[in-house]
């Protein structure tokens, strides 16, 4: 995945909290169910097709306190488990 990337959560899905700090993601469309962290939950929702990869790692390094170099790699595996679902699209890159 390239920092380039724009990844945009897909409108159509649902999120509902479940115990445990986890959220289920509905998929209707495709009556698919994605439980994720809390944390996965919020690089979903900061995928809004306008922020890069680096930029969602930036607003999480300040919500986590930590730097970007830290949350680089788990950012960019959990869009790439959100991709992998159908949860996430990309915009504006030619795969």
């Amino acid at each position: 995945m390239r920092q380039e990337s724009l990844p945009k959560a897909r409108d159509d899905i649902q999120s509902s909290s479940l115990p445990r700090g986890l959220v289920l993601l509905t998929d209707s469309l495709r009556g698919v169910a994605t439980p994720v962290t809390e944390t996965a939950f919020a690089v979903w929702r900061l995928a809004n097709g306008k922020r890069s990869t680096a930029q969602i790692c930036q607003q999480l390094a300040t919500t986590y306190d930590c730097s970007n170099i830290e949350l680089a790699s788990d950012v960019e595996r959990t869009l790439r488990q959100l991709g992998s679902a159908g949860l996430v699209e990309w915009e504006g890159v030619t795969r």
